[in-house]
């Protein structure tokens, strides 16, 4: 396989100012590569960091965020993909 086969991303939300930290991670993490939404404990010190690497049939990422719940509400479902999460820390 190639590397031009493979696509990968790093977002950090450090490139935000502080009250753009959680409406940039909503949109870009959450509704656009991940398809969920979240509720972060406390807004005013959110940071939130991703690096992800997708080919046509796989795809993995690692992700660091404080505090935070997260769901997938109906409207956010468009395929019957699988996915797998496993927590390092947290509950």
């Amino acid at each position: 396989m190639t590397q031009a086969q493979f696509a990968s991303l790093h977002f950090t939300t450090d490139a935000f100012a502080p009250a753009e930290r959680v409406a940039a991670w909503r949109e870009l993490y959450g509704h656009c590569f991940v398809e969920v939404d979240f509720e972060p404990a406390e807004t005013d010190r959110f940071s939130g960091e991703a690096r992800m690497v997708a080919h046509p049939a796989l795809g993995f990422g690692s992700v660091s965020v404080a505090q935070t719940r997260f769901s997938k509400p109906r409207s956010l479902i468009n395929s019957d993909d699988l996915v797998l999460v496993t927590l390092e820390s947290g509950r």
